[in-house]
C-alpha cells in the first residue's frame, strides 16, 4: 500500500538476489556448507567506508571515513584504538619573537626563551619556540598560543625590523589570534615607553590580552659610541627575563590566560 514513502516491499525484494544459490562444495555432495563464510575481498568494500591499505602508513594507523572529520569523530576513533585511553593533547606554545640592533634585546630574549624551557622541563604543559623578526610569518603566529615580543626602541619607536614583522603579519592573522595573552621586553637607553605603547597598539589591533606589564630595560646609553656599542646585559636583568619567560610559560600551559 502506498504511503507517500514508496514501495518499501519492491525495494526490499530488488536487495534479495533471485534463486540464491547455495554455498556448496564436492566434499559436502552439493549440501549447503555449514564451514566458515568465503573470505570477503577488501575491493568488495565500498571505497567510502575503507580508506587503509597497504603502503598508506604504518600497520597501526588508523583508516580515515570519509566525509567524517570533526574532531570528535577522530578523538573517538583514536580512543577506541588506543582500548579507551585518549592520546596526549598538544603541548602550548609560548612564541618569543625578538629583533635587536646592538645584543641587548636579543639577550632578554634569550634569557626570557631560557626561563620558559626551564618551566616546560617541570610541567610539559608549554613549550617555547624564539625566531627573528624578519623570519617569523604569520603562520607562526596562528600555531602558537601566546606572545612574548622582544624589541629596541630607536627614536622613541619600534626598530625597523619589529615593525615590518608586525606590518607584514598584521591582517593575515587579524581576527584569527584574539584573546591570546602577550608581553612585551624593550630595550632602550633611556626611555623605552614610545616602543612600548606602539607595540601595545598594535597588540590592541590584534584584540591580544597584555597579562604582563612591560619589561623595559634602559642601558644609559646616550653618546653616539654608546649607542652604538654592543650591549651586555647584567645578571640581575637576565633573571628579570627568565622569571618573565617562566612565567609566561606558566600562565599559558596552566590555561590562566
Amino acid at each position: 500500500m502506498a504511503d507517500g514513502r514508496g514501495d518499501w516491499g519492491a525495494e526490499r525484494r530488488e536487495l534479495v538476489p533471485p534463486n540464491p544459490t547455495p554455498l556448496s562444495s564436492p566434499s559436502t555432495g552439493g549440501r549447503r556448507s555449514e564451514g566458515p563464510s568465503p573470505e570477503i575481498s577488501a575491493s568488495k568494500i565500498a571505497p567510502s567506508v575503507c580508506r587503509a591499505s597497504a603502503g598508506d602508513g604504518p600497520s597501526d594507523a588508523l583508516p580515515r571515513i570519509e566525509g567524517d572529520e570533526t574532531e570528535a569523530a577522530r578523538g573517538a576513533a583514536r580512543d577506541d584504538r588506543a582500548g579507551g585511553a585518549p592520546y596526549p593533547a598538544r603541548m602550548k606554545q609560548l612564541l618569543i619573537i625578538w629583533h635587536s640592533r646592538t645584543g641587548a634585546a636579543e639577550a632578554m630574549a634569550r634569557a626570557a626563551f631560557e626561563g620558559a624551557q626551564k618551566q616546560a622541563e617541570g610541567d610539559e604543559a608549554c613549550g617555547a619556540r624564539l625566531m627573528r623578526a624578519r623570519a617569523a610569518q604569520a603562520e607562526d603566529l596562528l600555531a602558537a598560543d601566546g606572545y612574548l615580543f622582544a624589541a629596541p626602541e630607536n627614536l622613541a619607536s619600534l626598530s625597523g625590523e619589529m615593525k615590518e614583522f608586525f606590518d607584514r603579519c598584521y591582517y593575515p592573522v587579524l581576527g584569527r589570534i584574539e584573546g591570546r595573552p602577550y608581553a612585551l621586553m624593550i630595550a632602550a637607553g633611556s626611555d623605552g615607553d614610545g616602543a612600548a605603547r606602539q607595540a601595545a597598539r598594535i597588540c590592541k589591533g590584534w584584540r591580544l590580552r597584555d597579562v604582563q606589564p612591560p619589561l623595559i630595560v634602559n642601558t644609559s646609553a646616550q653618546t653616539p659610541e654608546e649607542i652604538l656599542a654592543p650591549k651586555v646585559l647584567g645578571e640581575d636583568v637576565l633573571a628579570r627575563c627568565r622569571e618573565l619567560g617562566a612565567g609566561m610559560a606558566a600562565g599559558i600551559g596552566s590555561g590562566i590566560w
